[in-house]
């Protein structure tokens, strides 16, 4: 629900500590292994925080998420307009969140499924996904093949998020756990 994705609002944009953790991985894995600046896409993009900070790594960058209304909130913050909300895990006390400088380079923003990216075969630098493997780890198969066809040669995929279960996965010994 869009009240659900608030939450999010409030890590990216708010610097909560695991934002910045996630964020700082993100970019020194990219900034390691990826040669190529050209063109970026953040799958599961939500609130557009990580995507916001890729901006000075990139001169292409596009958010995919499948919410309309999260993406049309990230927008807002995006063209230099603040928002403010109310959060039930804030006691439905105001939560004020102050727009950013406006990103280096220009980032789209696309509604579409993950499943069926609209980018041409071979034509994206690196791909980020936030939590995709949890949201349809039925299917990672199909996610993974759908990375595959658009990364250009060398490109480089960045995953970060709870470990997904695997056939084989012993369900009695509980899930992996990722230590710092």
């Amino acid at each position: 629900s869009y009240h659900y994705m608030m939450r999010y609002f409030y890590q990216d944009w708010y610097g909560t500590k695991q934002f910045i953790k996630v964020k700082d991985q993100v970019i020194q894995a990219l900034e390691t292994y990826s040669d190529d600046t050209e063109t970026i896409a953040v799958l599961g993009c939500g609130a557009c925080g990580l995507l916001y900070h890729l901006s000075n790594n990139f001169s292409n960058l596009y958010g995919i998420d499948l919410s309309i209304p999260t993406l049309m909130t990230a927008q807002q913050l995006l063209r230099g307009e603040d928002i403010n909300f109310y959060m039930e895990g804030a006691e439905w006390k105001e939560i004020h969140l102050t727009a950013p400088i406006k990103p280096n380079n220009p980032i789209t923003l696309i509604a579409s499924n993950v499943m069926r990216l609209p980018f041409q075969d071979a034509s994206i630098s690196a791909i980020v996904t936030q939590y995709m493997m949890d949201l349809d780890s039925n299917h990672p198969q199909y996610l993974i093949n759908e990375i595959h066809r658009v990364l250009k040669p060398g490109g480089i995929w960045v995953n970060f998020s709870i470990p997904f279960s695997l056939p084989g996965d012993i369900f009695e010994l509980g899930a992996i756990k990722i230590n710092d």
